[in-house]
């Protein structure tokens, strides 16, 4: 009988032990579950105190799959055996003020809390690691105060939030999230950066201004930003390429606002921006050419709207790119990593509707953006026929528009002997009585040989005082002398000189609207094949006040007729007039047809990285990632031909527009210069000549590949001083100042301007 008896006990204790009661502290939330039904993993009902004992058993814990929770407890303590449960609920569970510790159920795909939790400031959900849940839904709830902790939410697929206390979420946990519906939160900032699966975003009634990040999302088809206090300064769409709906609104009263919809985006099912305010405050919508008929009509909600496609160089979408480097093979063994590249060199690309030209950076890189077809690539070199180029060409085949990348890499090497060096010089700004001046002399190898030698700066020592500049080779009043070495085909050298000008009050004065000349000489380099522009004359007129943006026409306001047909130069100065730095800068010169030879144009020189793109009648230059500063200054130095149509008294004009980050373009002034006969003697031109040493001391020597038939000296009235044949004038028994002489051969004459020191 004993034995019997024990075996019962060790039975009844086994069976107790198999039916271990769960520890729910909370009587409320106890009486609850024990009256409540939840269902089973089969979708049916099922009683939760299956055996009517008045606890909750874990198996009977384990055996529900979906639960709602309604009531007045305090703490849900207990919840954590339920480890079976897919769906969990929290409504009208206003009393909660206990850690809800939700951790342990790692089966959880659904997750929702209405009217839970009323008591602000605290903070008490944990729901780290849960990576099965799939959604997660808070509203009306105030169980989490400051940031949402959503560590290891991997695979979180939709979050909804309103009218809870949240402040931060840290959305790089989300990395699957797709649905995002978000209405009175104060939450300041949306990073969605690693959100790469977002299909709809909706948040609306922010009571803080929302700083929204979106990044690269190739799926998100809906987002709607609207009905908040302030509204976001500035959301960049650009990569939102499968965008169908957008709705936005913006407060302009805090000041202006950005957009950036440049994403390829061609049709939208709804676009509606709304700018909530009377203000004057524009806003500025980037997007691509050609799809501003996208955006909403002008009505009274949106009249201060801006629009361009200059936030960026590359356009919106998925288009493709052909990419690749120049490189100049100076040991003529092959292009190897041992060579340089070539700097700034042309190139064009025909094919399709996206035909352009563009120009190497200094880095020796270029880029064309495509869509799908065949497409042609051209280098196009200001001497091409002193180069062999390998590839001549390239085709390229593109058989979608997906973002494709192609590189194509050109060899170049030269062809034969070609020494040919030019020099110019340009303003770096304007020229004000009584203030410094600076100004940048660049020589340039524009040959296939590598060159050494020096160039000279001349300027006028009666009105300028030097300040200071780069080391030069030597220095006298009215004159620089700078040395370079070893300067590569396609490379250039450039140096500075500041200069002190006179004010009116200074002898001789100085007033605005005086013109004051430079000339720059490049030493003869023997077999110099082009040595007319071995020689510069900038001409500038000085000015009242500085001005921050303008273009200049570095021949001056008057060209002889003689040189119709052949390169001005232009610089454009500009710099940083606003409160904050410029992210990018572009400047877009429309080219007159009638007066300029658009496929002639080569860029000289930019003070900063930029890039080009020449399409129709339009040259592009873009700085991007310039981060100009407060106050700083850029240049970009290009040249063009004019057509050889003009005729005297003709006059071309060059104007720059100028675009600092999203803002409406600011237009230069226009550059005007008029072809007439100069009051200097009237000759036909040969440009086989060359002047040297310029400025001069005692003797000048005259350069040129053909027979000087006759060499004559003018003085600055246009009258003549000496007529012979020699090719060494003796000046030295001149007076100081600027003098004219006249070359002339059996290919014409020409006449060049003397400084005699």
């Amino acid at each position: 009988m004993k034995i019997k008896l024990l075996l019962s006990l060790i039975l009844l204790g086994g069976i107790a032990a198999n039916a271990q009661n769960v520890d729910i502290p909370d009587t409320a939330f106890k009486q609850f579950l024990l009256e409540a039904s939840g269902t089973d993993a089969e979708g049916n009902p099922v009683v939760i105190d299956a055996n009517d004992d008045n606890e909750i058993q874990i198996e009977e814990a384990e055996a529900v799959w979906e639960l709602t929770i309604t009531g007045e407890m305090v703490s849900v303590t207990g919840i954590e055996t339920f480890t079976n449960l897919r769906s969990l609920f929290f409504e009208y569970c206003n009393a909660l003020n206990t850690t809800i510790e939700l951790t342990a159920l790692t089966n959880l795909e659904e997750l929702t809390f209405i009217n839970a939790g009323a008591a602000a400031g605290i903070n008490i959900l944990n729901i780290q690691g849960l990576s099965a849940l799939e959604s997660l839904t808070i509203a009306d709830s105030f169980f989490v105060a400051e940031a949402l902790d959503v560590t290891g939410l991997t695979g979180l697929k939709s979050l909804v939030l309103a009218n809870t206390a949240i402040d931060a979420i840290d959305f790089v946990q989300l990395t699957g999230l797709e649905t995002l519906n978000i209405t009175s939160v104060p939450v300041a900032e949306y990073n969605l950066t690693a959100c790469a699966g977002l299909q709809y975003v909706a948040i609306n009634n922010s009571p803080v201004a929302p700083v929204v990040i979106f990044d690269e999302k190739p799926v998100l088809t809906y987002i709607d930003i609207t009905g908040h206090t302030e509204g976001p300064s500035e959301i960049d769409l650009s990569g939102c390429t499968m965008l169908e709906s957008l709705l936005l609104d913006f407060n302009l009263a805090s000041g202006p606002k950005y957009l950036n919809l440049k994403n390829g985006v061609e049709a939208y099912n709804s676009l509606n921006l709304d700018l909530e305010s009377d203000a004057e405050n524009p806003l500025y919508v980037c997007i691509d050419e050609g799809n501003e008929s996208l955006l909403p009509e002008p009505n009274e909600f949106n009249t201060h709207m801006f629009t361009s496609s200059y936030c960026s160089f590359a356009p919106g979408g998925a288009k493709n790119a052909i990419t690749g480097v120049f490189s100049f093979d100076a040991d003529d063994n092959g292009c190897d990593e041992a060579d340089g590249v070539t700097g700034i060199t042309g190139i064009g690309m025909a094919g399709g509707a996206d035909g352009s030209n563009t120009f190497s950076s200094t880095q020796g890189g270029y880029v064309f953006f495509t869509g799908a077809g065949n497409f042609t690539v051209t280098p196009q070199l200001e001497n091409q026929e002193w180069f062999t180029l390998t590839p001549n060409e390239a085709t390229i085949t593109f058989d979608e528009e997906n973002s494709s990348i192609t590189q194509q890499d050109f060899c170049v090497t030269a062809n034969g002997t070609h020494t040919d060096v030019e020099v110019f010089v340009y303003p770096v700004g304007d020229a004000v009585p009584g203030s410094n001046a600076t100004y940048r002399v660049v020589c340039r190898n524009k040959g296939n040989q590598v060159v050494s030698g020096h160039f000279t700066l001349t300027y006028d020592a009666d009105i300028f005082d030097f300040v200071q500049s780069n080391i030069p080779l030597s220095a006298s009043p009215g004159s620089i002398t700078w040395g370079y070495t070893d300067l590569q085909p396609f490379q250039s050298r450039s140096v500075f000189a500041t200069l002190s000008l006179n004010s009116p009050a200074d002898e001789p004065a100085i007033n605005a609207g005086d013109e004051i000349t430079f000339s720059v000489s490049q030493a003869p380099v023997a077999g110099d094949e082009t040595i007319e522009d071995n020689n510069f004359t900038f001409k500038q007129v000085v000015a009242d006040v500085y001005d921050p943006l303008e273009i200049t026409c570095l021949q001056g306001d008057f060209e002889h007729i003689s040189r119709i047909g052949e390169y001005l130069y232009y610089s454009v100065n500009f710099q940083n007039t606003g409160t904050t730095s410029a992210g990018f800068v572009m400047i877009k010169n429309s080219i007159n047809p009638e007066q300029f030879d658009i496929s002639t144009l080569q860029l000289m020189y930019a003070s900063h990285a930029v890039q080009t793109r020449i399409k129709g009648n339009e040259a592009e230059f873009y700085f991007g990632d310039i981060n100009l500063p407060v106050n700083g200054k850029g240049t970009l130095l290009f040249k063009i031909k004019t057509v050889s149509t003009l005729q005297e008294n003709d006059v071309v004009m060059q104007q720059s527009s100028v675009y600092f980050d999203y803002n409406a373009p600011v237009q230069t002034n226009e550059a005007q210069t008029t072809f007439t006969a100069l009051s200097t003697p009237d000759f036909e031109v040969n440009n086989d000549v060359l002047l040297y040493p310029n400025p001069a001391t005692d003797v000048v020597n005259i350069e040129t590949t053909n027979t000087v038939m006759q060499a004559e000296l003018y003085d600055a009235q246009g009258r003549l001083l000496y007529s012979g044949q020699s090719s060494v004038l003796d000046v030295s028994a001149r007076q100081a100042g600027l003098y004219f002489v006249k070359i002339t051969t059996e290919k014409g004459s020409r006449v060049l301007k003397l400084v005699k020191q």
